[in-house]
């Protein structure tokens, strides 16, 4: 599940989680002191093209559109939505809370 480059963090599933193919599981930060493991809560839906960063806490029932982000140090809440167009993504240390809906759009 985790992805295979150097420096890739560990990555804990919860129950039931669905992981597409084409999503990259743990990725290195490259940020200097930035470590920890990729914890994704039971029933979480991760959709194609997503990437999940090191040192990340991510709640029960998380979904994601495809090609979203979640970068490294963050904490998602319980029942929170990720989706929208051209690649949304949450930042280093944002910590959406519980039934969070982030959505982006162009223009």
């Amino acid at each position: 599940m985790k992805c295979d480059l150097p420096g890739a963090a560990e990555v804990r599933l919860g129950a039931g989680a669905v992981i597409d193919p084409g999503v990259l599981l743990g990725y290195p930060s490259g940020r200097p002191g930035v470590s920890g493991d990729a914890r994704i809560g039971a029933g979480a839906r991760i959709r194609a093209g997503s990437i999940i960063y090191a040192a990340v806490d991510i709640g029960d029932d998380f979904e994601t559109g495809h090609h979203a982000v979640v970068r490294e140090e963050n904490r998602i809440g319980s029942g929170a939505r990720l989706r929208g167009m051209f690649r949304p993504c949450v930042l280093p240390i944002c910590n959406p809370g519980e039934r969070a809906s982030l959505t982006s759009r162009a223009g």
